[in-house]
């Protein structure tokens, strides 16, 4: 299936009355389709799929759509959000605290890594290991 159709695909299991909170709608994406936009148009939906949780289908033409454009990380984060969508989730919002109050001064390491409470992001990398002989 190409781009354009899986997208299209995607933008009509999102109800027309849903808007992100930049006042973006169903309807920005239709446009952006007709211009050929597909990467803006990509972007646009999964905004939409923030608001009321869009069914798992269209979490997986995003999908397809976001490899399709060879975008690795949005096709990555379409497939975590239909496994979201099939097997449930919980959300915490979670706020920083000032660095004046305590908090971090530098950004912690690791885009999208996964690890224990407590433990550092240097701990779980695996050691360079040379393929050559000393």
């Amino acid at each position: 299936m190409d781009v354009v159709a899986l997208l299209k695909s995607a933008s009509l299991l999102v109800p027309e009355e849903t808007e992100t909170e930049n006042d973006v709608t169903v309807h920005d994406v239709w446009e952006y389709l007709a211009h050929d936009e597909w990467e803006v148009a990509l972007g646009l939906l999964e905004e939409l799929g923030d608001g009321r949780p869009p069914p798992a289908a269209f979490w997986a033409s995003m999908a397809a759509a976001a490899e399709e454009l060879r975008l690795e990380r949005s096709a990555a984060w379409c497939h975590w959000r239909e496994g979201e969508t099939r097997n449930g989730v919980i959300r915490a919002d979670l706020t920083l605290r000032a660095p004046s109050d305590g908090g971090r001064r530098s950004p912690a390491d690791g885009a999208g890594v996964l690890r224990r409470c407590g433990t550092s992001a240097t701990a779980h990398r695996p050691a360079n290991r040379s393929t050559t002989s000393p």
